[in-house]
């Protein structure tokens, strides 16, 4: 009897909701994989224990965690899952010292940041561009 393997996913994780489908509908034009998006930091932990995750694009505040706290969480369980830090927040250096933290973008951001985020996150044969 086969084991159930979850399909990995790219998780999405803003309190947001413009900005949550914002992300959705770009992403699904850019990767191969279910887009999962949630609104904290709980639901996201839950996710990451339930399937892979090559890919976590995460708000930097959170109802009930900072982002840098939640990807510490992630890439201590999860040290291969590539990280992509979002925020409105203008007081962060986008190139601060967050070992964890791959990438980062400034609210709001020219959507070909993005895809050029993703895409140098994610490696060429995970991407559908």
């Amino acid at each position: 009897m086969r084991s159930f393997q979850p399909v990995p996913a790219v998780l999405v994780v803003d309190d947001t909701p413009s900005i949550q489908h914002l992300l959705i509908h770009t992403l699904r034009d850019i990767v191969p994989y279910e887009i999962l998006a949630v609104a904290d930091a709980a639901a996201a932990l839950a996710v990451l224990a339930a399937r892979p995750v090559p890919l976590l694009i995460t708000d930097y505040h959170l109802p009930d965690m900072r982002g840098d706290a939640l990807v510490a969480a992630v890439k201590a369980a999860s040290p291969a899952t590539k990280v992509l830090m979002i925020t409105a927040d203008i007081a962060i250096d986008p190139s601060a010292e967050w070992p964890d933290v791959d990438r980062c973008l400034i609210k709001p951001f020219p959507l070909r940041d993005l895809v050029a985020a993703v895409s140098s996150l994610l490696p060429s044969k995970e991407r559908a561009c």
